[in-house]
């Protein structure tokens, strides 16, 4: 029996959760995005190591911002030269924009990637536990709970270990907005392939509307 996409913990990702955890490491990609800028705006006029350079680059944009010709706001040009001036000075505004906004650039990306990634691990756990293709059941151990790692910490989940066939023993990773398995809890597990250098599996608390194609791990 199937289960709409809706009926599991593995419908939506924890947006506020995720976005929490992530201002560790999205401080330490804004600082690399602040080096990186450095060492790619670097030129032949101004060729410094990638760190005083972004700082170069940070204090050419503020002055520039807070030094804006009256006559290029205004637009009351009275002859070519000052045109030319005012377009300079437009077009090096702008490029110095760019390179001020780059690190959170870089931070956009890799927020939006990341979300993504996690994104699509619950919509393929949902898929493989709501149709039963690739899912099995597992009995929760006792002790339960397993210390997490990294993907279970990015991707929001608990990790949780879990016997299967032939009394073998597997880390199964459960989404934090479901129930906490109690030992002995059966659960539906599947197993989402291999991430971050690991087998992985996911799981909920196994009900008989989970529809599960074997008992035993395949």
């Amino acid at each position: 029996m199937k289960m709409p996409m809706d009926a599991t913990p593995f419908h939506s990702v924890q947006k506020r959760l995720f976005l929490v955890r992530m201002i560790r490491p999205g401080i330490f990609v804004v600082f690399i995005g602040f080096l990186l800028m450095g060492a790619l705006s670097r030129s032949a006029e101004i060729d410094l190591p990638a760190l005083p350079m972004a700082q170069y680059q940070y204090s050419k944009f503020f002055h520039e911002l807070v030094n804006v010709p009256s006559i290029c706001v205004t637009g009351k040009t009275v002859n070519e030269f000052q045109v030319q001036q005012c377009q300079a000075y437009w077009n090096t505004l702008l490029v110095r924009t760019f390179w001020f906004s780059f690190p959170f650039l870089c931070l956009m990306a890799f927020l939006f990637f990341g979300f993504d990634y996690v994104w699509l691990t619950y919509r393929r756990a949902a898929k493989k536990i709501e149709t039963g293709k690739g899912a099995f059941v597992g009995v929760v151990t006792n002790p339960p709970d397993v210390p997490n790692d990294i993907y279970g910490w990015f991707h929001c989940f608990r990790l949780m270990s879990a016997q299967v066939q032939k009394g073998q023993q597997i880390q199964v990773y459960i989404p934090l907005n479901a129930p906490k398995p109690e030992p002995g809890s059966r659960l539906s597990v599947a197993d989402v392939g291999k991430r971050f250098g690991k087998q992985r599996y996911v799981g909920v608390i196994y009900t008989p509307h989970v529809a599960v194609v074997s008992t035993e791990k395949r």
